[in-house]
């Protein structure tokens, strides 16, 4: 991995540098598990972290080395239970006090450092705006909107505070049990109007701070045990927002026909392949490419939302260019390995000739069946010469 792009990417998204956005957004730490941690439910996350320590450990200290290099400064950065106020005892990250360290060391810009307020860093205003950011960001809203009326006090100019005004405000409004028939409505304005607005004025941290708005929304669609023909207006669509993946997966697979839905077989591929499970994740992404590449290839074209944009720009950098509903058939054969995962009925299900021809010849190369692999080089050759070439320069028989 290239942890220089990776900071350097969360710097251009974020303005800063946070390891834990990297583990939330790498699929390394499920969120489900962060937010129980967070709640005081777990003693420390050495169980949840999806890679060994001296892995993560070297990714991290790797890291940091790049965050030094581009002139980041390091910010010490605890994490406080959300179901507290006092802040006097941090979360423990790990039993490591060196991925405790790790961990808990925040990378921003040399200039965000010097803020407004900095000339007298025990000004009340500052004060009282970091008090009103941790506590959004610890959804305590009672505490947030008292934050606020002490910096109205003392900063009445502040040029943010109509914005800190209105996420206090949706924080309350989230404690309120949602209307039968406002789902939509509600999930409209956390996407269209609060989302943009908590990453504006709180920046990376603005994730814990929707999370439950989405949560929210996410426990509601359950409740009417959903089919709507829209996928954002099924719940997988919500949990997707919070990264909660073991929840997408859960609720896209309780859904009748699923396989009918390409976003929603676009969105279990995602959800399976951060739950780290690989070859399943290909096998669905070839499902619901075959089903309507169109749709697939707007969502790979996006590298900062798609796991599997490297594989898409692979397909396309090809010296000899397939078109696009090949893809399936090109990623079996770039990825023969997921031959042994499948059966007739996904040959069916994907239901692609090429795809098949690669299947069978991928099949009778490992049976030794010299009758059946001609037999499928010659279906293959009628349906894509391309391929043909590629699976015997990959080979070597040519």
């Amino acid at each position: 991995m290239d942890k220089l792009k990776e900071v350097n990417d969360q710097l251009m998204n974020h303005g800063c540098y946070s390891p834990f956005e990297w583990l939330l957004d790498q699929g390394h730490l499920p969120y489900h598990h962060y937010e129980s941690w967070r709640m005081g439910e777990l003693v420390d996350l050495d169980e949840k972290i999806l890679l060994p320590q001296i892995e993560l450990i070297n990714a991290l200290q790797y890291a940091e080395t790049s965050a030094q290099k581009l002139g980041l400064i390091a910010e010490p950065k605890p994490q406080f239970n959300w179901n507290t106020t006092d802040t006097d005892k941090p979360l423990k990250v790990s039993q490591s006090a060196t991925l405790n360290r790790l961990l808990s060391t925040h990378w921003t810009r040399q200039q965000e450092e010097s803020g407004q307020f900095d000339l007298f860093m025990d000004n009340p205003a500052l004060v009282a705006e970091n008090n009103l950011i941790s506590a959004l960001v610890n959804r305590q809203w009672q505490q947030a909107e008292n934050h606020l009326n002490q910096l109205y006090q003392h900063a009445a100019n502040h040029p943010h505070l109509g914005e800190f005004e209105d996420l206090v405000a949706y924080g309350l409004h989230t404690d309120n049990r949602l209307i039968p028939g406002t789902i939509d409505e509600e999930r409209q304005g956390l996407e269209q109007e609060i989302t943009p607005l908590a990453r504006k004025v709180l920046k990376q941290a603005s994730r814990d701070y929707l999370a439950s708005g989405w949560q929210r929304i996410a426990l509601a669609l359950a409740d009417q045990h959903n089919n709507n023909e829209s996928s954002a207006m099924h719940e997988s669509y919500a949990w997707e927002k919070m990264q909660n993946w073991e929840k997408v997966k859960q609720s896209i697979l309780e859904q009748t026909n699923y396989q009918q839905n390409t976003e929603l077989l676009y969105r279990l591929a995602c959800a399976v392949h951060f739950n780290k499970d690989r070859v399943q994740g290909l096998l669905t992404l070839c499902l619901a490419s075959a089903k309507d590449i169109d749709y697939v290839g707007l969502q790979l074209d996006k590298p900062s939302d798609s796991p599997f944009a490297p594989i898409w720009n692979d397909f396309w950098d090809l010296e000899e260019e397939l078109d696009a509903p090949e893809f399936p058939a090109w990623l079996l054969l770039s990825e023969p390995g997921l031959a042994h995962h499948i059966d007739d009925e996904f040959i069916c299900a994907v239901n692609q000739p090429a795809f098949e021809a690669i299947y069978s010849l991928l099949k009778a190369k490992s049976q030794g069946e010299t009758a059946k692999d001609l037999d499928s080089r010659k279906k293959l050759q009628a349906t894509s010469p391309v391929l043909l070439g590629i699976y015997l320069q990959k080979f070597k028989q040519i």
